[in-house]
């Protein structure tokens, strides 16, 4: 492994523009047709991982008739919008590598032989049992079945195969190709709208799928009707040169002047236009021979003309001086849309690039950075299990290149950044006017884990009569473990022994175990004393490491409660300081009715990590009752928090606090934390799309704001 190492991939989403802005593809191969597929993916936004042999690179960084500095003129183009790692595939450790960045991706590009991943344990079973909704594109000459499945393919063989070949070039001659890599791409681009049409598909059913393009299909799928022209009128198209045979004119044609002009005027009215002289002028066609009509001729033969080099005929000239087949970039049309943009990188001044359609609308291609001049394999350094981390922001990078940052895969911070553990399963719906099924709850916990977020409170182990929304925990577990979701930490809120044998059995990672400040509020949310809650503590917290679960005390009404009012500082530094003696993992305090301000949380938290030991985690719980939620997380973050609750929407609250609204947005607080320049670790297109289902599936508007405003840029 080297070069940009997987721990420094991340997030490209967050501040991306287009349609595909959230999602994650990981493209293996070389050369074009692999590549190429990964290119349109990222002209639309999606966030392309591209992984490369450590001895060298993918052969395109040297493709190329000429070269400018020693450094390829093909490579920024296929390589623009793309984050370069290196991993040696056919070892175990490259191999584990690639798993890795399979569990949190979207699509997976490969155009290998058939097999080859399949010989490295890596075929679509394995990588589905890692991550169900995995996407495997794969692109070969041949396709995954079929008697040639195993051949090696290529482009030129493909497109012989598709036909193509044969009806290229003069009729007297052998068939001719096109100077570019035409079978390549076009198998990339039909691959491309396969793994289009299989997210779509996704989203219904809830599972990836196999994309399987192969050359030699593609080109033919450009044949026409040559097919049933053969089978059921028995004629075989053959060569004809620059010739269309029934459709003319549309060639390239001499004029008087030895000069060649191209003419596409096949239509009768097109074609009147152009033989008809303007008043005061020369006929333009001074002596038309063939068929007196213009397009559907019938005869092989196109249209010749001679031209008259005073009058060139209105039809643009394709070439530079006139000259076809040659692109006069400065001079044409295209050059003003999007299709020719120009991408500052390691080849300067501001290199042109082609391929950028469509090019209207919102959701227009873009290129966000070109690709990297040189191979990124100098920093070689081995790789490490938890050095995968989930979707993080993109900086640009010394020389053109991209440095990543963002969140480990099982839900801890980089450094400096913040684990979002979202609620929305848990405290976001057991105070919500609208109902979930158990499968509904699932889908939503599921999302969110698509959208990065790893920890996740998908329950509670509670009484039934106490919280009847929430009575199908050991479902809603069960459930998510058949998703068999990579890295996800399921956290179960409990508040007595029973809850915590409850949430073992169902086989959840952590508990958050709720202790309350205010004796008012702990009678009536919880149905126990402050002294009995903490006196059952230590047991309770046993009873978790026994089992193997993380643990987390939560300590609610930290700032402020509905029946007692302002809470001392002093009050939540003690109750925590007898907590830490019971040796949880994290210590979270609540604002569990949303009256806090951000001076209110810079003193709690530095009052409370005066006694807790540095080991101890810390979190915090807001909401956004008053709409100071997402002030109070800034303050958090300044305190030193390292884990911030959110509810995807900014659904819930507490059904035992009066007037107590929901929590602050998973989509908002992510947007925040963004601009704020902390990794998270989440896709924010994810998040946003979340909240939107999420709505839908509550039947009512969700509080957050990104689901309606829209992230920035957009």
């Amino acid at each position: 492994m080297g070069g940009r190492h997987l721990s420094e991939l991340g997030e490209g989403t967050a501040g991306a523009a287009g349609p595909l802005a959230g999602v994650r593809v990981v493209e293996c191969g070389s050369l074009i047709a692999g590549p190429f597929c990964g290119q349109l993916l990222g002209d639309f936004g999606a966030e392309v991982i591209k992984v490369e042999d450590p001895a060298g690179g993918d052969p395109m960084r040297t493709w190329g008739p000429r070269k400018v500095d020693g450094l390829s003129l093909h490579w920024p183009i296929i390589a623009r919008n793309k984050k370069s790692v290196t991993a040696n595939l056919r070892e175990a450790d490259g191999q584990q590598l690639l798993r890795q960045l399979a569990a949190v991706s979207d699509i997976l590009i490969e155009n290998f032989r058939p097999g080859t991943l399949e010989r490295w344990g890596l075929g679509y079973e394995e990588l589905c049992a890692i991550n169900p909704r995995l996407i495997l594109v794969r692109v070969s000459g041949y396709g995954q079945t079929g008697p040639y499945a195993l051949q090696a393919g290529f482009g030129s063989v493909g497109e012989a195969m598709g036909g193509i070949r044969y009806v290229t070039g003069e009729p007297d001659r052998a068939p001719s190709r096109t100077g570019i890599s035409l079978g390549d791409s076009l198998a990339a681009t039909f691959a491309a709208v396969g793994a289009i049409l299989a997210l779509y598909a996704r989203d219904r059913t809830g599972r990836g799928q196999v994309v399987d393009s192969a050359i030699y299909e593609a080109v033919l799928a450009l044949m026409e009707s040559v097919l049933p022209e053969w089978e059921l009128a028995g004629y075989q198209r053959q060569r004809t040169g620059s010739v269309l045979p029934g459709v003319s004119p549309s060639n390239v044609y001499p004029a008087a002047d030895g000069d060649g002009v191209l003419i596409g005027a096949n239509r009768d009215t097109v074609f009147s236009r152009l033989v008809t002289a303007r008043p005061g002028r020369r006929p333009a066609v001074r002596h038309p021979r063939g068929p007196g009509s213009a397009a559907g001729r019938g005869g092989p033969a196109d249209l010749g003309l001679d031209l008259d080099p005073g009058h060139r005929p209105a039809a643009r000239s394709a070439g530079r001086g006139g000259r076809a087949g040659q692109p006069d970039l400065p001079d044409q049309g295209h050059v003003r849309r999007p299709a020719v943009p120009g991408a500052a990188g390691h080849l300067a001044p501001d290199p042109r690039q082609a391929g950028l359609v469509p090019g209207s609308g919102r959701g227009a291609p873009a290129v966000r950075h070109p690709g990297h001049g040189a191979h990124p394999r100098a920093r070689a350094r081995a790789a490490q299990p938890g050095d995968l981390r989930q979707p993080a922001r993109h900086r640009p990078g010394p020389a053109g290149g991209a440095a990543i940052e963002g969140s480990r895969v099982n839900g801890e911070p980089a450094p400096g950044g913040v684990t979002i553990v979202e609620v929305s399963p848990r405290d976001g719906l057991q105070n919500d006017p609208g109902e979930l099924s158990t499968g509904q709850k699932i889908e939503l916990a599921a999302r969110a884990h698509h959208a990065g977020l790893r920890r996740i409170e998908v329950t509670s182990f509670v009484s039934p009569r106490a919280v009847p929304k929430l009575s199908d925990a050991e479902r809603v577990v069960a459930g998510l473990k058949e998703r068999d979701l990579a890295g996800l930490s399921m956290i179960g809120l409990v508040v007595n022994e029973r809850g915590v044998h409850r949430a073992a059995a169902a086989g959840v990672d952590e508990i958050n175990v709720v202790v309350v400040v205010s004796e008012p509020f702990s009678l009536r949310n919880q149905g126990m004393t402050v002294a009995r809650a903490m006196a059952q503590l230590p047991d309770l917290l046993a009873a978790g490491r026994a089992a193997g679960l993380r643990t987390t005390v939560t300590v609610g009404t930290a700032f402020g409660c509905p029946f007692r009012g302002e809470i001392d500082p002093a009050e939540v530094r003690d109750l925590a300081a007898g907590i830490a003696a019971a040796g949880p993992d994290e210590i979270a305090l609540a604002d569990t009715i949303g009256v806090a301000g951000p001076t209110d949380v810079t003193e709690r938290f530095a009052a409370i990590q005066a006694v807790l030991p540095a080991a101890t985690g810390l979190r915090a719980h807001f909401h956004d009752t008053r709409r100071t939620g997402m002030a109070n997380a800034a303050a958090a973050v300044a305190a030193g928090v390292t884990s911030l609750d959110a509810s995807l929407g900014g659904i819930g609250g507490c059904p035992f606090a009066p007037r107590a609204t929901g929590n602050i947005a998973t989509e908002d607080l992510a947007y925040l934390l963004g601009r704020m320049k902390c990794p998270t670790g989440v896709s924010l297109g994810r998040l946003i799309t979340g909240a939107e289902w999420l709505g839908e599936s509550l039947e009512h508007e969700v509080p957050g704001m990104l689901s309606r405003a829209g992230a920035f840029p957009s």
